[in-house]
Formats: C-alpha cells, structure tokens, sequence
C-alpha cells in the first residue's frame, strides 16, 4: 500500500484541506491518504475560514479534528 501525507503547522486547514481534494482521485487504488500538523492542537477542529473555503469544493472539514504528527507515525 502506497501513503500519501499531507502536514503542514497546526493540521486545521492546509493539510486536511489537500487530503481531502486528493481522496476522491485515489478511489479504489491502495493508496492511504493523511494529514497531520506538527504543532500539537489536542484535536481542535479545522479553522472556520478552512471549512468555508473546502465547502465551495464540495469537500465537508466540519468533522476533522486536528492530528499531530508523532515520531514514526509514518513508518509501515
């Protein structure tokens, strides 16, 4: 299986907002698709602006939560 991870500071607009527009091109292909901030925001939600933005994508963020990116979280 292939990765692709999107990070960026804080994992709220940026990174799940690139996740999200790749998603649907990888369909059924055994590819994963992440996002992660490497600030750690305890889970808050992604920025207003950041779902408003994705919203006229098509693309809903309102259930993301922020992840940090641990050490080797993107090894395997």
């Amino acid at each position: 299986m292939a990765r692709v991870a999107f990070i960026c500071t804080a994992n709220r607009a940026r990174s799940p907002f690139a996740a999200a527009l790749l998603r649907p091109y990888v369909g059924e292909l055994p590819v994963l698709v992440d996002s992660f901030g490497v600030l750690d925001q305890g889970g808050a939600p992604a920025l207003p602006g950041a779902v408003r933005a994705a919203a006229e994508f098509g693309i809903d963020l309102s259930a993301h939560r922020a992840r940090v990116l641990e050490p080797g979280a993107l090894v395997g």
